[in-house]
């Protein structure tokens, strides 16, 4: 195979290059009579896939690894010993003075990201050789130098994202200290309420899509898909008929409000704060707290 082509992955299998496999089933029962240190990959999502520990292992080279139920996202690893199994697909290059392991991941990695998967359309090995195209074949010296590019990127993001994580923790460690602090220093005219002695808590009328209005003219409808954190969005905002909202006053948000937007009972939503001079009612997935 000649440096400088493009080939699908169906090609580098016919050509020997490549072979596709899948794990073997591996139950509970099987774990819990040889238990052992060997880690288990399999269709998890979390902790790059692994699934749980074993006293035995299947494989012990550098592989990578993919889940077939589980979105198929590949995984390089690193020569050690692990199993896979049924539900997880293993890539071996059998020829490895045509691809780089490594090269070949981030390759996977940006088709698999071009590439939508789900529980209907699964990641079985079958699907994805035919799936997946344009892999580079380049000189195994290029493709470490592009290896060696990638890693240093992808080193920084996730020290750039370690970082920015720790930052939003020690702003809401301070923000939190310095309201403690606030309150701890009460001052003695202070007074303790609840939230409901305060305000008054409604739920939005449920206005039916039937009779919503395409006309200017009508009552904007504030909505659970307009309420994001902090701000309300009106791109795709309903209206009533203004001749119709008279039997709706109750619902009608002035300035100050705070609209509360949870689309599953028990959830959290969205918090904003209506700053418009307009009329606009809420609906059925959306709660206003009148200050």
């Amino acid at each position: 195979m000649r440096t400088g082509e493009v080939r699908s992955l169906d090609e580098l299998i016919e050509n020997g290059v490549i072979e596709l496999t899948r794990g073997k089933v591996i139950s509970r029962k099987d774990i819990d009579s040889c238990p052992g240190h060997f880690p288990i990959y399999s269709s998890a999502k979390e902790n790059e896939g692994k699934f749980g520990e074993y006293g035995r292992y299947m494989f012990d080279e550098d592989l990578i690894t993919w889940s077939v139920d589980g979105g198929g996202m590949p995984f390089y690893r690193p020569r050690h010993k692990f199993s896979v199994t049924n539900v997880g697909g293993v890539l071996r290059i059998k020829d490895q003075g045509v691809l780089d392991y490594q090269f070949l991941h981030y390759v996977l990695l940006l088709r698999h990201s071009e590439t939508k998967f789900d529980w209907v359309r699964k990641a079985h090995p079958s699907v994805i050789r035919k799936l997946y195209r344009d892999i580079p074949i380049l000189p195994l010296a290029e493709q470490q130098r592009i290896v060696a590019i990638l890693d240093e990127a992808f080193a920084g993001l996730a020290t750039a994202t370690a970082n920015a994580k720790k930052n939003v923790k020690n702003a809401r460690e301070l923000f939190d200290s310095y309201l403690n602090s606030v309150f701890e220093g009460a001052g003695g005219d202070w007074q303790e309420t609840s939230l409901g002695s305060e305000i008054d808590l409604l739920v939005g009328f449920a206005f039916k899509s039937a009779q919503y209005t395409k006309s200017e003219s009508g009552v904007r409808l504030l909505r659970g898909d307009n309420v994001i954190q902090n701000a309300l969005r009106w791109d795709d905002a309903k209206r009533w008929p203004a001749s119709d909202i008279k039997q709706y006053e109750a619902y009608e948000l002035e300035v100050g409000d705070i609209e509360r937007w949870s689309r599953f009972a028990g959830q959290a939503g969205g918090l904003a704060k209506v700053d418009s001079g307009l009329d606009y009612a809420a609906n059925f997935s959306s709660f206003a707290c009148v200050a």
